[in-house]
């Protein structure tokens, strides 16, 4: 099992932060795997490193033919928060959970903003919350400082997305248990 797939099969918004670093580095490392192979280090089966390289060339692949070459995200990330934002509307809307509702309650401020700040207007909540994360992942590992209302920002969304990756992750594995039977 890749890296990618053992996300997407635990936390659905790992895949989806994963996977928009794994474009940045296809974009950066201008789509020659050799560079991920390099990154892929020791203590793998010679099986686990060919599975990850096949896997990383299918994303470059994928995101030529989708033109996603200088920015943006493959079609599948885009469907994937797409359902995410639909399951979020749904679980404040339409099933109304209440530790849903109050943790977005209390994200609320940090969320609205954040969106203030952002380049590009009209994001979704989710998408918010996602680029919110994905910009702390790319700030600590270029080793930039990070204030403490930020990080408690960060802290907020992560928390909520957490939240909704379960609803996602028990919402799927009631879908696989309805198509079994």
């Amino acid at each position: 099992m890749t890296v990618a797939q053992n996300k997407f099969s635990n936390n659905i918004i790992e895949y989806v932060l994963f996977m928009w670093q794994m474009e940045d580095l296809a974009r950066a490392a201008d789509f020659n795997p050799d560079v991920y192979a390099s990154l892929l280090g020791e203590g793998r089966t010679e099986e686990d490193r060919r599975d990850e390289m096949e896997w990383f060339e299918g994303l470059c692949s994928t995101m030529k033919n989708e033109s996603c070459v200088i920015s943006g995200h493959i079609q599948e990330l885009e469907r994937l928060v797409a359902e995410l934002q639909q399951l979020h509307y749904n679980l404040l809307r339409v099933i109304e959970d209440k530790q849903y509702q109050q943790t977005y309650v209390s994200v609320y401020p940090s969320l609205q903003e954040f969106q203030k700040h952002m380049t590009e207007d009209g994001k979704s909540d989710v998408e918010s919350l996602l680029t919110g994360l994905y910009g702390l992942l790319v700030l600590k590992l270029k080793g930039k400082e990070v204030s403490g209302p930020t990080q408690k920002a960060m802290d907020e969304f992560s928390q909520l997305l957490g939240l909704l990756a379960a609803h996602y992750r028990r919402r799927k594995d009631s879908e696989s248990n309805i198509n079994l039977n």
